[in-house]
């Protein structure tokens, strides 16, 4: 056994450990409660998911991944700490995430196109969203990142006006814009267009637009909804929530839903809404592509860029090709996908907005 071999078996008799048995003791013991404090916080984030809504309950499940990271590094100190109820404590916490995680991915998953259906030849679109931020101090820079994407639908959240101007230059014309305090969303293409009835909120409007692509019709929708980092803000987040799915059900056939929606994934509202409208980013590394807050925005690290509240959704439509892209000036990340037309359900039949049904 050697020597420290036998001081370390020992301590199992309490007897007194000394020299270096000593220090594993002491060192197994902070991976203990190492593994106890990370299982603990991952559990606290997952119970979230059932605790009644309020600002600070949202910021923890829009942090998802970093309590999925946790529960990781648990699992692993628990192992070295050789104890077994840190390791099953540990094991639940993952378990239940995973779970969590495959049951968010299996449900709102789009269909992805086949081989043949993704090829240069089929048609498709590209779709950006990006929230620029409204003060963005290099503007030109972020129309130079959006225009790099080549969109065939892109949609602009806080707009500055000379992102406006610049756009338009560049061969992109208006296919709907609504307002906030002045932070317009805009939805924009190449392609003819024609704006519907807004969706109207409690506090303000999002954009409808129908936009002709060479593969068909398809209804556009922009979307901000109100950040709930306070109590006032929170209840106004809810209303817009409870405004906003109803009306983004009434609309007919294919559909892209696309902005800041100032909530995670994980959260009720984005799961229940996804039985109708599927997330382009839901593959299981998708999952984890958080668009916020952008390094080095308010002396964030770029450590702390954990929540995902930029989304692209669609109905009748299948995508592929999910990604980020960086917005010079903005504290988010943009977001772009593919989607293909998904069978006979892309004609030119016309398409009913909200205001109109």
């Amino acid at each position: 056994m050697g020597f420290y071999g036998a001081r370390l078996h020992r301590s199992c008799h309490g007897r007194v450990l000394q020299g270096p048995g000593r220090t594993v003791h002491w060192v197994r013991r902070a991976f203990f409660y190492a593994s106890l404090a990370l299982s603990v916080s991952s559990l606290a984030a997952l119970m979230s998911l059932i605790l009644p809504d309020g600002p600070l309950v949202l910021a923890i499940q829009a942090a998802y991944p970093l309590a999925v990271s946790l529960s990781a590094l648990a699992l692993l100190v628990s192992v070295f700490s050789r104890n077994p109820h840190a390791l099953r404590l540990a094991a639940v916490s993952m378990c239940c995430w995973v779970a969590l995680l495959a049951d968010v991915q299996l449900s709102s998953s789009p269909v992805r196109p086949t081989h043949a259906a993704s090829s240069a030849l089929a048609p498709s679109a590209k779709v950006v969203s990006a929230n620029l931020l409204f003060s963005n101090p290099t503007p030109l820079a972020a129309v130079d990142s959006l225009l790099s994407a080549s969109p065939d639908i892109l949609v602009t959240v806080e707009t500055p006006a000379s992102v406006v101007e610049s756009l338009l230059r560049a061969g992109f014309t208006h296919a709907a814009r609504g307002a906030l305090r002045g932070e317009h969303i805009h939805i924009w293409s190449k392609y003819p267009s024609t704006r519907l009835s807004s969706i109207v909120l409690n506090d303000r409007e999002l954009p409808v637009a129908r936009i002709d692509l060479p593969m068909g019709q398809v209804s556009v929708v922009g979307v901000h909804l109100m950040s709930p980092t306070t109590n006032e803000t929170f209840a106004r987040w809810r209303s817009n929530w409870e405004r906003l799915s109803p009306q983004l059900r009434s609309l007919e056939g294919p559909v892209v839903v696309a902005g800041d929606f100032n909530t995670s994934r994980v959260h009720t509202k984005m799961r229940d809404l996804a039985q109708d409208f599927k997330l382009t980013s839901a593959s299981p590394l998708d999952m984890f592509a958080p668009t916020w807050p952008t390094a080095p925005y308010r002396r964030w690290p770029s450590l702390l860029q954990i929540l995902d509240l930029d989304h692209i959704l669609v109905r009748s439509l299948t995508t592929d090709r999910f990604s980020r892209l960086t917005i010079p000036g903005s504290d988010h990340l943009g977001v772009s996908s593919w989607v293909y037309a998904s069978g006979p359900l892309l004609d030119k039949s016309p398409i009913v907005s909200p205001g109109q049904m």
